[in-house]
């Protein structure tokens, strides 16, 4: 399961798997990823970071100095959960939409037009973020000691997501799920936050700051993103 180093004040998506090397990957929005190998000990890994950061940061500042933010989704390709994939169209008998390497795969069927496709996508970034919502609540409500929360999923405009303290029940945008994980699981903690504290004044802020001591990081690269 992916885990959040902060190094340098930076937050870095750092995942334990079967691969032979460290590896650093920098995406378009500027999220940080490292994969590690299973049995790599954490001192190899801080040595590699300090090795690396240089480009890191290289790497970041372009993102931070790029006129525009690259759009969530384009005629070719989709960001999700920080990553952009490239987009492959296939006529199929069945529809489906799947993660195939580093592309996704839309399969559709002949008949369907650009609506129909549309309808595919935004079916499959319902599904992903929902999987990820899903766990992030139901850790974070445990941990933080909340009320059991319902919630669903908006297409919201002008925020990120909402709580009703009243009724526990929580929303979250569906744009949400073209930003990095961290950034996901930081709105959840926001959110349940406001089961002790309406407002967004000084006591809201310790509770937050409490169980995400990162989340002005996490703002920030939300704004850039």
């Amino acid at each position: 399961m992916p885990t959040t180093l902060i190094y340098h004040d930076v937050s870095i998506v750092m995942t334990r798997k079967a691969v032979k090397y460290l590896r650093l990957r920098v995406t378009p929005a500027g999220a940080v990823y490292l994969s590690v190998p299973w049995h790599c000990p954490q001192s190899h890994v801080d040595t590699f970071l300090a090795q690396q950061w240089p480009w890191v940061e290289a790497q970041r500042a372009k993102c931070q100095s790029a006129p525009t933010a690259l759009p969530a989704m384009s005629s070719d390709s989709v960001v999700l959960f920080g990553v952009r994939y490239p987009v492959e169209m296939a006529v199929q008998t069945t529809r489906q939409v799947i993660i195939d390497a580093d592309r996704i795969v839309f399969h559709h069927t002949a008949r369907d037009g650009a609506p129909a496709q549309q309808r595919l996508l935004q079916q499959f970034l319902y599904a992903q973020l929902a999987t990820q919502l899903t766990s992030f609540v139901s850790q974070w409500h445990h941990t933080m000691h909340t009320a059991v929360p319902t919630w669903q999923i908006r297409n919201m405009r002008s925020r990120w997501g909402s709580c009703n303290p009243r009724t526990a029940h929580l929303a979250f945008a569906l744009a949400l799920v073209h930003q990095p994980l961290p950034c996901i699981e930081y709105v959840v903690i926001h959110e349940l936050a406001h089961l002790f504290e309406a407002n967004h004044g000084p006591k809201f802020w310790q509770v937050v700051t409490t169980y995400c001591p990162q989340w002005r990081a996490m703002r920030q690269q939300m704004r850039m993103n």
